[in-house]
């Protein structure tokens, strides 16, 4: 059968052509808004007349323009508009169903009346594609659609019993077409007879792609196929396909599989085929360099659940974008299934029912966190074969009055809705409802649920990502108790982390490293690089590396340029899953800072960075992670870390809580009540030496190597900066003198300054002579008070300096009559201090 597609399963688009046939084309209904009447000739000639008789020749885009034509017309015409839309982008493959329902969207936003359209032929299924309409059918979108108003428009003028002829045979539907006018060439005639007849016409889009495959599959000559016209060449197609179904044990083939292709659809030479047809929903580039597709996904999860569903169970995926769950108010609702069948066979023989009923459902987080989860009905799976066959009842009654009153039947129960009450039960309906909350439910249609199981993707390996994704876990626990929530570890968290993030650092060489700082603009002494290396990893079991010296020389940059290029990141933007930086609190003085508490209000335990950091060490032990203590003697050091330092040289448990079972962490996931410091966890400390923070204890030097980075080399990151900052050219070339020459007076009595100081100095001075019009020995001057000199202080032992400063300034007076006080606070006080 010409119907039959070998990329995926078509069946959901030809059941939505059907319904779309009878109930717009055949009667004047609606497919989004149902019991609406939309597809009526007087509605049909509103848009008609907007978009053909007065055309928008602008450069924008095509639905920008076709909202302008439409902007006077009534709601009922903008929502055929939207529906129009959606039949004629229902065959392309190359554009993918999330485009498709957003443009939709967008023109039923132009409305004034809101109401969300059924999401029933709005899936992923449905909106799949048949086959790829090509680059012209997007670059000529607009005479597509207006050959679609066209053929409507004819279908419409027809009488009732013509109507139904016509779209009742393939061939008389065929002549027909030659009525509607298609300038150009255009694709819709042959896309419409696939759509309505698929077992007579083609997935073919293109009448020249039809004479190709007439050429190659048939033997006809050229010339005589290119004589064909619409018709002579579908009804030659169809008995090409007849003589092949003849040779073949089946009739299922498709001609743009790759042994008919070789044959009328050569590839370019070294080129690759294009194969029209092929699903573009859920092909997208898998994130984080996994190979796992959106539909592999799905296929996991539903054989995952397959393992614990039981015998008897009845499996109902609801993967597509209308079935995607949403909060609502007094519950969720869970998804959409289609049970017409399945119900109709019920009514007539009750003991046929499912033992058990198993609902796959998903839903997205910002940004791109997939949660599957499988709602499970087994105790109560009676109530909801009762429910159902109650249903049944009701449409069939309600049908019997329709077709009392000559109007329209509506389907049984293909459309139910499921929702999770705030009970713990599963209701369904054949409506939707946006909040449960008012709502005197049914109790005829109410199941309890025994179980859900869930699995996130991508595994991540920091619940940061997944936070929304685990409060929306949490809530299913509330709504059916948190015993009948259970993950399952489908996904490993090896697959949301690439190669290069699986290497421990022991393994790179340290030029590799140095280079790799330097492309972050890391400005290091390759010798300091290489000591820091070294320090994290001689020990096997212990990392553990403290930088010290002056503020702003780069300790927190180096610990992380260091962890990015571990990582294999290039740039400082990159996002780091396995890189956590803790600031430390002054007012820590016990470890809870950095390993949580139980917060009895919420009754879950807080996870802070560090631990959190933890916990992604211990789930992914082949991957290094880094956690920086920035500052980390702002607070006593051996008051809140003493615990920690215990556990890494001891090799013994981090105590947690005492709680005898995990409890639930604030990011999400759960929190044991002990936990081992991996071998993978490496920890690196900054400390500035001042009169603002605290000294750190012999057993704390101990257990780390300490790094002094107190000398700076102006010179290179001169040079460095230059090269990343070429506008600031000037301003490098009038500071770094003063500079240097001044942190070579400072550095002596350990006064010095560092590369940020330096960098932010060169930063206002450019900012401020552009803007303030100053002399640039003015900005200077300024700076030198502001900036360089706020830190001086000292006594008799600095007397020297500060003649020598008051000769290096002549050229500032602001700063040389700063210096001179300082001079005079010496002779008087015996010390002296800036900024007091």
């Amino acid at each position: 059968m010409a119907r039959f597609n070998p990329h995926h399963d078509a069946e959901p688009v030809y059941a939505a052509v059907e319904h779309w046939r009878d109930s717009c084309l055949l009667d004047e209904g609606s497919m989004l808004f149902p019991g609406s009447r939309l597809w009526t000739a007087p509605t049909i000639a509103q848009v008609r007349s907007a978009y053909v008789d007065a055309p928008d020749e602008g450069s924008d885009t095509f639905l920008v323009k076709l909202g302008r034509q439409l902007a006077d017309l009534s709601d009922d015409a903008k929502a055929l508009a939207a529906e129009l839309l959606w039949i004629l982008l229902l065959f392309p493959s190359n554009i993918s169903a999330a485009t498709k329902r957003n443009t939709v969207d967008e023109i039923l936003s132009w409305r004034a009346d809101q109401t969300r359209p059924d999401p029933q032929w709005l899936s992923d299924d449905v909106l799949g594609g048949l086959g790829s309409g090509g680059v012209g059918f997007n670059t000529y979108r607009h005479r597509e659609f207006m050959c679609l108003l066209d053929l409507v428009t004819r279908l419409k003028g027809l009488a009732p019993a013509e109507r139904q002829d016509v779209l009742s045979e393939p061939w008389a539907f065929s002549s027909f077409l030659t009525t509607v006018p298609a300038d150009g060439g255009r694709q819709f005639p042959h896309i419409a007879e696939h759509l309505l007849f698929p077992d007579t016409f083609e997935r073919i889009s293109s009448g020249e792609d039809k004479r190709k495959a007439i050429v190659g599959l048939g033997g006809d000559r050229p010339a005589v196929a290119k004589q064909m016209d619409r018709a002579a060449r579908d009804r030659r197609l169809l008995a090409i396909r007849q003589e092949i179904a003849a040779t073949r044990e089946s009739a299922d083939f498709d001609f743009y599989q790759d042994e008919f292709t070789e044959r009328w659809k050569p590839s370019d030479a070294g080129g690759e085929k294009t194969v029209p047809g092929e699903a573009e929903a859920g092909s997208a580039r898998p994130r984080n360099g996994s190979a796992i597709s959106f539909s592999d996904r799905q296929k996991q999860f539903r054989s995952a659940i397959e393992t614990t569903a039981g015998d008897g169970a009845r499996l109902a995926e609801n993967f597509g974008f209308s079935n995607s769950a949403r909060v609502i108010e007094g519950g969720l609702f869970a998804c959409t299934n289609n049970l017409q069948t399945y119900s109709k066979k019920i009514a007539v023989d009750p003991e046929s029912g499912a033992a058990s009923f198993v609902f796959l459902c998903v839903l997205t987080f910002p940004p791109h966190d997939e949660v599957y989860f499988a709602i499970t009905v087994r105790a109560e799976a009676s109530a909801v074969n009762a429910g159902l066959i109650s249903l049944h009842d009701q449409v069939v009654e309600k049908n019997a009055a329709l077709k009392a009153a000559g109007k329209t039947e509506g389907s049984i129960n293909n459309n139910v809705k499921f929702f999770l009450t705030e009970s713990g039960q599963l209701w369904f309906d054949n409506e939707f409802l946006d909040s449960l909350a008012s709502v005197d439910l049914d109790p005829v249609r109410l199941a309890r649920v025994d179980r859900i199981e869930f699995a996130i993707w991508p595994p991540t390996v920091s619940a940061r990502r997944s936070l929304l994704a685990r409060e929306f876990v949490g809530y299913l626990g509330r709504l059916v108790g948190r015993d009948r929530v259970h993950e399952l570890k489908i996904w490993t968290a090896e697959d949301g982390v690439g190669p290069l993030m699986q290497r421990m650092p022991s393994t790179l060489e340290p030029a590799e490293i140095q280079a790799g700082i330097a492309r972050l603009g890391g400005v290091f002494p390759p010798a300091l690089v290489d000591r820091f290396h070294a320090g994290l990893n001689h020990l096997a079991h212990k990392h553990f590396v403290i930088l010290s010296g002056l503020s702003g020389t780069g300790k927190t940059l180096l610990a992380i340029q260091y962890a990015l290029t571990v990582h294999g990141f290039t740039t400082m933007e990159a996002s780091d899953p396995l890189l956590f930086v803790c600031p430390v609190r002054p007012e820590w003085t016990d470890p809870s800072g950095l390993t949580g508490y139980e917060d009895r209000l919420s009754d879950r335990y807080v996870v802070p960075p560090f631990l959190e950091a933890l916990l992604v060490a211990t789930a992914n032990p082949a991957s290094p992670v880094f956690v920086v203590l920035d500052e980390m003697n702002l607070a006593r050091v051996e008051y809140y870390f003493s615990d920690i330092l215990s556990a890494v040289e001891s090799r013994h448990d981090l105590q947690l809580h005492s709680s005898g079972v995990p409890m639930e962490g604030s990011t999400g996931g759960e929190v044991p009540a002990h936990l081992r410091v991996p071998p993978n966890l490496f920890l690196i400390g900054t400390i500035n030496v001042d009169e603002t923070t605290s000294t750190l204890s012999d057993k704390v030097l101990d257990r780390a190597v300490v790094i002094d980075m107190s000398e700076v080399d102006f010179g290179s990151f001169f040079d460095a900066f230059h090269k990343r900052q070429p506008d600031l050219a000037a301003s490098i070339a009038a500071c770094q003198p003063v500079l240097t020459a001044m942190n070579d007076l400072l550095i002596p009595h350990a006064l010095g300054f560092g590369y940020r100081l330096a960098e932010e100095f060169v930063r206002y001075h450019a900012f401020a002579t552009e803007a303030l019009k100053r002399p640039s020995e003015d900005i200077i001057d300024d700076q030198l008070v502001q900036k360089a000199l706020v830190r001086l202080r000292g006594s008799e032992a600095q007397r020297q300096l500060l003649d020598d400063l008051t000769k290096s300034l002549q050229a500032y007076p602001r700063a040389c009559a700063r210096v001179e006080r300082l001079g005079r606070e010496l002779e008087e006080f015996g010390a002296f201090q800036n900024s007091r």
